[in-house]
């Protein structure tokens, strides 16, 4: 058995070219579903503005056996 560490961000879709969160809404209930069905454990970094306004589905991370992570209240915009 081989052990592999994964990360995942839980942010707005690709800041600051979108303001969509429809990776959020879409995406991440279907992962949270696959890793569940292969028994894949995670770890979630999620910013505190994704977890205020999807709260019932940030609360499935850690009920779900996944470590919960704060990536900070906002996400940052680069700029060039």
């Amino acid at each position: 058995m081989k052990n592999i560490t994964i990360t995942i961000d839980v942010e707005e879709d690709c800041p600051p070219m979108l303001t969509s969160t429809r990776g959020i809404e879409e995406g991440l209930p279907k992962l949270l579903d696959l890793f569940k069905k292969e028994r894949i454990k995670a770890t979630f970094f999620v910013t505190g503005e994704m977890a205020e306004k999807y709260p019932d589905l940030i609360r499935r991370i850690p009920e779900e056996g996944h470590e919960l992570g704060c990536h900070g209240y906002t996400t940052p915009v680069l700029t060039a």
